[in-house]
């Protein structure tokens, strides 16, 4: 059995890492990287088996340019739509593949969990079932999962996390008290010294992550992290950063409040609620 991940982005890579645990699993994208098992194009769709991870705007065009149909079974790892031609991404692969070699991959997951070893829950669906279960046991056994839950639930030090939040969560606390004493300084009202310290603490969050900087801060803060401004501004800016490759509509734009989005919508309704109770028993 021989097995390939087609996309090398952070997904991809996540996806390659999850299916190296049980056998070697082949890599490769249309730009050569330095990764364990990279190979060329022609090589990894020699493969039995091929996980495609692609961007969904590049997947037409790939599959036009490169596959040539042997049989082999696919995995559809990718997410999205074809915008330029309206169609979902499993519609585009049955033009090239036999449907009962074909099955795909959804679910919430992040690459940077799939790559620390962290459990996920996905589904894998298709028209054939032994298809599915096949790509589901040649990533990883019940045992095997059992093995890695049970060090990912170990108690965690409550206490020196405690201490961890407060002394980060604070510090942030501390960076916005003197920012707004700084704009006052400097001559700004009390608003508007707050309002400059609001922008400043987003845009410094924002920048961070990008920089992938934020999340190896959370890792040690916890919950330090989620003070309302800066962890609000980072929930906006990660998924954008995560879904930049599926483009910037489809992507950034329908990802950028995916976890932002739930804490507007409710606190605007709960705020329009509070508003009504208030205004009538005021």
């Amino acid at each position: 059995m021989s097995i390939a991940v087609i996309g090398a982005g952070k997904w991809g890579q996540g996806l390659h890492f999850a299916f190296s645990q049980k056998q070697t699993c082949l890599i490769t994208s249309p730009h050569t990287k330095d990764l364990p098992n990279f190979v060329s194009i022609d090589e990894a769709l020699e493969c039995e088996y091929l996980v495609f991870a692609l961007s969904a705007q590049g997947i037409a065009a790939w599959l036009k340019e490169h596959f040539k149909n042997k049989g082999q079974k696919i995995l559809l790892a990718s997410k999205g739509i074809d915008t330029a031609s309206c169609r979902f991404l499993d519609e585009i692969f049955l033009d090239f593949v036999d449907k009962r070699n074909f099955c795909v991959l959804s679910g919430p997951s992040f690459a940077a969990e799939v790559m620390q070893g962290l459990p996920c829950a996905l589904c894998v669906s298709g028209f054939e079932r032994a298809l599915c279960e096949e790509f589901v046991l040649m990533n990883i056994s019940k045992d095997r999962y059992s093995d890695m839950v049970k060090p990912a639930s170990k108690n965690s030090r409550w206490a020196v996390n405690l201490l961890k939040a407060f002394v980060i969560g604070g510090g942030i606390c501390v960076i916005g008290q003197a920012l707004t004493s700084l704009y006052a300084y400097l001559g700004a009202d009390e608003k508007n010294a707050a309002t400059w310290c609001s922008v400043t603490l987003i845009a410094a969050s924002v920048l961070l992550t990008a920089l992938g900087l934020y999340e190896k801060i959370a890792k040690h803060a916890g919950a330090g992290t989620l003070v309302p401004i800066t962890g609000f501004a980072n929930s906006v800016a990660a998924p954008a950063v995560e879904f930049k490759t599926e483009g910037y509509v489809l992507g950034v734009g329908a990802k950028i409040f995916s976890i932002a989005g739930p804490v507007i919508l409710y606190g605007t309704a709960a705020g329009v609620v509070y508003g009504l109770i208030y205004w009538i028993f005021k």
